[in-house]
């Protein structure tokens, strides 16, 4: 699953949110919320993970196959 790749490379980079959510290039409090669960991944997550993380491409897809991105995500996005 994407979120627990997202997590395990954070945990892997010995990173805490704020230093991940900088890297990512998406602000803390989106971050904290994905990853508790609180709010899905959405568009702004995605564009971040695919632009810093491009070997997650094919976690991203599969996460975009899956429908988990709502419409009004989507709608946002163009």
């Amino acid at each position: 699953m994407l979120l627990d790749q997202l997590i395990e490379r954070q945990k892997s980079l010995g990173m805490i949110d704020s230093d991940f959510a900088e890297l990512l290039g998406v602000s803390r409090p989106m971050w904290q919320k994905t990853r508790t669960g609180v709010q899905r991944i959405g568009t702004s997550m995605l564009r971040a993970t695919a632009a810093r993380f491009p070997e997650l491409q094919g976690a991203i897809l599969i996460y975009l196959q899956s429908g988990a991105v709502s419409a009004m995500d989507a709608e946002r996005a163009s």
